[in-house]
């Protein structure tokens, strides 16, 4: 993976006009031995399995993130269990 010089420097500086593909995130954690899925977020991007997931459920996903935003209890409990480990 190749990064433009001058493209690297405006991500690092947050001056960028667009969020970089998810490969070039990919790429900068493996070589930052970063979490790839959590730069990826942080990026400001989705991972294409989970766009795929919202795109399946597209019509419950303004309720669930309304009853999230409008209910703190509720968001806790679901970051919660999506926190757990199968074990």
């Amino acid at each position: 993976m190749q990064i433009d010089f001058t493209y690297l420097s405006k991500l690092e500086n947050n001056r960028a006009d667009y969020a970089p593909k998810e490969d070039v995130i990919r790429g900068l954690a493996k070589h930052l031995n970063l979490n790839e899925e959590q730069l990826i977020f942080l990026a400001g991007r989705i991972p294409q399995q989970e766009e795929d997931l919202l795109k399946q459920h597209y019509k419950d996903m303004p309720a669930l993130f309304r009853r999230m935003r409008e209910n703190p209890e509720f968001a806790q409990r679901v970051f919660r269990e999506a926190s757990k480990t199968d074990g």
